[in-house]
């Protein structure tokens, strides 16, 4: 640590004292939440418009949808389908739908739901580009088990394919004959081509007169820092429809979350009222983005999305379905469901493909078939750093959404700053050498006003859930943190992101020290955190 010491107490006592009319108690809503024996503080999210572009900006009433909170997104929809359903008698010849897309190389692979009439199958087209797709000579590579077994009535519908250990492991959805409730099963795959099944499903439905009791199908599976998360439909007895997780950490053994249903059914009218499904999830700092199904009272299918900052507790962001008034006679203009993500490494945009068709039906016989959307979510800012003096610049992203435990930024136009709580945590994308670099002040005065046994205040910096260092301060200082990136390297998660934990072993509230009306919990302040 490289402590830079200034005499900065007459500082902190003044802006302490201006605290007590600039200040306002930071009211924003944070709720537990519990999944297996984690327990995190889910917040609401920032409010900023969102935007459609391409073909739908020409035909959207954006005071269709409600906006109930908001993050900066932008999509763009391909006119035409990108993949086909086959031709009369072939395997995918009424229905193509649910695609699944993962990346090996330079080749996109495609695992997808296709339907005779009869029977769905799950099937593998590839692609170098994510547009022109050509379907494996192989398929389908997922059929009905055998009679008996649990499988052996329905299978493939909504399935979800992760690369887990230069291995494929297809999510799907399945019934068996006797009981015909829905279940998730899993088939690995080690040349993405042939897969094995695993003989009993992964997730099963609920307890009777639970919110899943009936069926558990849709998966999507994330890796999030040490878990996988799948992301799925519940049915109850009452044929309603909600979304849940779940949580692995080998993507075979899953536990449900306590605060399952995370999602709900909508309000009457809206375009989710008769239920929703088909979730797929993807995480770019501060965010998870949820793109899912809604159904209408006409069975008319459009999708919506919710926003959370822990993966768990979401907020939906449109009343109507993002494209609900899309153009009549379009090979999508009934269903534009069943979405999955993809986003290259560096990219500035994510690709998300899904199923449509121009049959308002449950289920299917939709005339389905694989359309394409590109989404932005350029936030405006630098993801490898948090700095009060760019964020104050602009209000895409709340930077107390991006620092979480901070305040909101304040200071002068020059010399910008946060006040964070004992907690605080954030995501930062690593460039360059990986060299982490944390700035700010620690007013020891202050901690101990309220608390005249403290001698010192120390700050822990842990990374991806691992202690790095801790760093005691033994009077009022501005301090710099340097940490190279070999000290935490082996800590590191497969994605690109340090998440990044403060935790402060003491903090004060101004009000109680009788030097403001400020009534916020404080520690310290924020001057920069930074990965380069």
């Amino acid at each position: 640590m490289k402590v830079l010491k200034k005499p900065l107490i007459a500082f902190l006592l003044i802006y302490l004292v201006i605290s007590s009319i600039l200040f306002v108690r930071n009211e924003r809503n944070a709720r537990e939440f519990d999944i297996g024996t984690e327990q995190a503080q889910g917040q609401d999210v920032a409010t900023a418009p969102l935007q459609l572009s391409g073909e739908i900006s020409a035909n959207l009433n954006h005071n269709a949808y409600q906006v109930v909170g908001g993050v900066p997104i932008q999509i763009t929809k391909h006119v035409d389908p990108v993949l086909q359903r086959g031709e009369p008698g072939e395997w995918d010849s009424v229905d193509l739908l649910n695609p699944s897309v993962i990346k090996k190389g330079n080749t996109y692979y495609n695992y997808y739901s296709g339907y005779n009439g009869e029977v769905w199958q799950t099937g593998l087209a590839t692609s170098v580009d994510g547009v022109h797709w050509s379907k494996y000579e192989g398929n389908p590579v997922l059929k009905l088990s055998d009679r008996g077994l649990w499988d052996d009535s329905y299978i493939a519908a909504n399935g979800s394919a992760i690369e887990i250990d230069n291995n494929v492991y297809y999510y799907y959805q399945g019934a068996s004959s006797t009981d015909n409730k829905a279940t998730v099963g899993l088939a690995t795959s080690d040349d993405w081509l042939r897969f094995d099944k695993e003989s009993n499903p992964v997730l099963t439905t609920g307890p009777d007169h639970t919110w899943d009791s009936m069926g558990v199908a849709d998966p999507y599976v994330i890796k999030h820092k040490d878990f996988y998360y799948m992301y799925y439909l519940g049915m109850d007895e009452m044929s309603v429809q909600r979304l849940g997780v779940a949580r692995s950490r080998d993507g075979v053994v899953w536990e449900k979350s306590v605060a399952n249903p995370i999602l709900d059914v909508g309000t009457k009218g809206s375009f989710d009222e008769n239920g929703l499904g088909e979730p797929s999830v993807f995480y770019n700092a501060p965010y998870f983005y949820m793109v899912y199904t809604g159904r209408d009272a006409g069975e008319k299918r459009d999708i919506g999305l919710a926003v959370s900052l822990d993966g768990v507790h979401w907020k939906k962001q449109n009343y109507n379905g993002l494209f609900a008034d899309r153009k009549s006679g379009t090979w999508d203009d009934s269903v534009i469901c069943d979405t999955t993500f993809w986003m290259d490494d560096n990219a500035s945009s994510l690709w998300m493909w899904y199923g449509g068709g121009n049959k308002p039906l449950p289920a299917e016989g939709l005339n389905g078939a694989v359309g394409l959307m590109e989404i932005s979510l350029d936030q405006g800012r630098d993801l490898s750093e948090f700095d009060p003096n760019v964020l104050s610049g602009q209000t895409i992203v709340d930077s107390q959404d991006i620092l979480k435990g901070s305040y909101a930024i304040e200071g002068d136009p020059s010399q910008k700053s946060v006040w964070v709580n004992k907690e605080a945590n954030i995501a930062l994308k690593q460039t360059g050498s990986g060299k982490l670099e944390i700035s700010g002040y620690m007013p020891l005065t202050a901690h101990q006003e309220s608390d005249r046994s403290i001698k010192d205040v120390a700050i822990t910096v842990s990374i991806n859930g691992s202690s790095i260092e801790t760093n005691t301060f033994k009077e009022d200082t501005g301090f710099t943190i340097e940490i190279e990136k070999d000290k935490y390297e082996k800590y590191m998660s497969n994605d690109d992101y340090i998440y990044l934990d403060l935790t402060c072993s003491s903090s004060f509230i101004p009000s109680q020290n009788g030097n403001s009306a400020d009534e916020r919990e404080l520690a310290y302040i924020i001057n920069k955190i930074s990965v380069n």
